[in-house]
């Protein structure tokens, strides 16, 4: 994450993205090669969207309605993310810190990807007996 202190948020509309939920689904597939395991795993993952400033509503509004389309599963198929749904968007408006409400709207994503890695592991290509 990349959260900061101290840093002052934009004075315009604004967004924040938090991926807090990401539960594993099924075993991972294992791939060996001569030299190292690849390990593939498929994950869900909530995404939590938080629309900030005058226009959020209507932000929020446009996420719930784009991640509903088919231009949004082909986007996404590109970086190997699998939109599943998005809930309506939601009045989170809050008193911030100088005692102002601060209009936020909150619209939750899921979404399905695979993530892989390789663990290198000792091998060799050849073995030469010397029989006694």
């Amino acid at each position: 994450m990349n959260f900061q202190n101290r840093v002052q948020t934009p004075k315009t509309n604004y967004c924040v993205i938090t991926i807090y939920d990401t539960p594993v689904l099924g075993t991972p597939i294992e791939h060996y090669t001569r030299f190292s395991t690849e390990i593939k795993q498929h994950y869900q993952a909530s995404v939590q969207v938080d629309f900030y400033g005058e226009n959020a509503l209507k932000y929020a509004q446009m996420m719930v309605s784009v991640t509903k389309t088919d231009y949004s599963a082909q986007y996404l198929k590109d970086f190997g993310i699998q939109p599943l749904y998005c809930d309506s968007a939601r009045d989170m408006t809050n008193v911030n810190g100088e005692k102002q409400y601060e209009r936020r709207y909150m619209v939750e994503f899921q979404i399905e990807f695979d993530s892989s890695f390789a663990v290198a592991q000792d091998g060799f290509e050849r073995a030469e007996l010397n029989l006694i």
